[in-house]
């Protein structure tokens, strides 16, 4: 018998002062999920402004 696992990938940002968060999950994890990410946490915030601490991660760059 052969396992079949099922992978998926969460994106997530926290407010460390109060402790909201906003999560997705994904398929993959690329420049391209975090891009749809990053436009979806943008539309639900439209009025406020935000610092985010990225790593040095590969799929945070785009190549262009």
């Amino acid at each position: 018998m052969q396992w079949q696992r099922d992978n998926f990938y969460l994106y997530g940002l926290v407010e460390p002062l109060t402790g909201e968060y906003f999560i997705w999950e994904f398929s993959h994890l690329n420049a391209a999920c975090f891009q749809v990410f990053l436009e979806k946490f943008s539309a639900t915030y439209a009025q406020d402004i935000h610092i985010i601490q990225l790593d040095n991660g590969a799929f945070h760059f785009t190549g262009v």
